[in-house]
């Protein structure tokens, strides 16, 4: 049977009628389903003792508030965009382990994309990588407004295996949320843009606790549609590349940036001014640039430098 959590210990019986025992479980509502590849099944129940053996499986059986444990020790393989779909909302998918015992989910094709759309949707704890000499056009692509990614890891293999864009919010994606997002991208790689995509408007977008570091064609992160309410806090950027940009937002967003700390490996005065695009729309409490040649600026110093006549204005 599937596990209906209400309460903190309760007694099951097992799908097979072979043994009765008492489970501790997390209060929460809904159902609570089990994913693990090690030891899961195509056709479930979705118990801790006969997991799903993919998440999709475990999707495809939830309901709105439901609740989905990947187990230690999870891979899978992503080819095509229908194979991981988080289109339930409401829906919470939550990874257990740590380090090398998270649930890996590795793409193995170009066309490989986890589209989230349902609305309200948990992604927690979480590894992606690539694998198999392909360049992923887009990673993980959010839809559904209200979406959370939390804890989440995207990480390159090689200079052949990267992500084009590695995650991408689109139209839909009001109020998404990513709080704990490790990007490591590959130098003297061939492909990536991005580790952040905001190419619609979109409004109440929050970025917490990222830290991002590779070679982007474009910058770390980028927006170039005019966002409203944005909240950004401890973004940690650095870019490798030879381009000069590493936080790149419309000059129309408005919002909010607390400790914002930019680094890129150019040694001259204009790629320095060039690490951040932005405008006076936005306002910084904790604004820092630094390059190779150990330059560093701080909010005092950059309104003035990039020309902002009035300095950081209010949210609006």
């Amino acid at each position: 049977m599937v596990t209906q959590v209400g309460a903190i210990s309760r007694t099951v019986q097992e799908p097979d009628n072979s043994a009765v025992a008492t489970r501790h479980e997390l209060a929460m509502p809904g159902t609570v389903r089990y994913v693990s590849s090690v030891t899961g099944s195509s056709s479930g129940p979705g118990t801790v003792g006969t997991p799903y053996a993919t998440v999709d499986q475990a999707i495809n059986e939830s309901a709105a508030g439901d609740t989905i444990f990947v187990l230690e020790g999870h891979t899978e393989d992503i080819t095509l965009a229908t194979e991981f779909v988080p289109d339930v909302a409401g829906l919470k998918i939550i990874g257990l382990g740590r380090g090398a015992r998270r649930p890996t989910i590795t793409f193995d094709e170009t066309t490989g994309n986890i589209p989230i759309s349902g609305a309200g949707t948990l992604l927690e704890n979480f590894l992606f990588t690539i694998s198999g000499t392909k360049d992923v056009v887009i990673g993980i692509t959010i839809t559904g407004a209200d979406v959370k990614l939390k804890d989440i890891e995207l990480r390159e293999a090689a200079a052949t295996d990267q992500f084009v864009d590695a995650i991408s919010i689109s139209t839909g994606a009001a109020r998404c949320e990513i709080d704990g997002y490790k990007f490591t991208g590959v130098v003297a790689g061939d492909a990536t843009q991005t580790a952040l995509l905001m190419a619609v408007a979109l409004d109440g977008l929050v970025l917490k606790n990222l830290w991002i570091v590779g070679e982007f064609a474009t910058a770390a992160v980028e927006g170039t549609a005019a966002c409203t309410r944005m909240f950004m806090e401890n973004l940690n950027l650095q870019q490798e590349g030879t381009v000069d940009p590493v936080l790149t937002i419309h000059a129309n967003t408005t919002g909010v940036g607390v400790n914002i700390n930019l680094g890129n490996i150019t040694a001259d005065d204009a790629g320095f001014l060039a690490a951040l695009t932005a405008s006076n729309k936005v306002q910084w409490f904790g604004l820092k640039i630094t390059n190779a040649q150990g330059m560093h600026a701080g909010e005092e110093a950059i309104p003035a430098a990039k020309g902002w006549a009035s300095g950081p204005a209010q949210i609006a």
